[in-house]
């Protein structure tokens, strides 16, 4: 969570996966509601992109796409396909996510090294 913010991010253990943020109605109470959104990298042809490939330390441009259905039901679109399918970005079984300094960042994992990378927003 941003300390500053009360902005959430999370992600989920599981292929495609995404980078969320919970934007929560009423700052300090994420029980009130709130808005899911997943990352997008920015790409030139606007299509998701996905970092199965990429090596640690790599920097991206980002902004974010909300998802409309967050709390999907059994034979529905869970929320990194509904996010992939509006250009966000997906990525192998994401770990975990922790605030460090000035940003989240987060983990995952792969067949043979977990690699860690920074998003920075282009937009809050």
């Amino acid at each position: 969570m941003d300390p500053n913010s009360g902005i959430v991010y999370l992600t989920e253990d599981s292929t495609p996966s995404g980078f969320y943020r919970y934007l929560p109605n009423t700052q300090g109470t994420p029980h009130d509601g709130g808005e899911l959104q997943m990352l997008l990298v920015e790409t030139s042809d606007g299509r998701s992109y996905t970092t199965y490939t990429d090596g640690t330390g790599i920097e991206y441009f980002t902004s974010w796409v909300t998802i409309d259905y967050p709390d999907y039901a059994a034979g529905e679109t869970r929320p990194a396909l509904q996010g992939q399918a509006k250009g966000a970005a997906v990525f192998r079984r994401l770990e975990g996510a922790w605030w460090e300094t000035t940003a989240p960042t987060s983990s995952r994992s792969a067949a043979v090294r977990p690699a860690k990378a920074r998003c920075s927003s282009t937009t809050q």
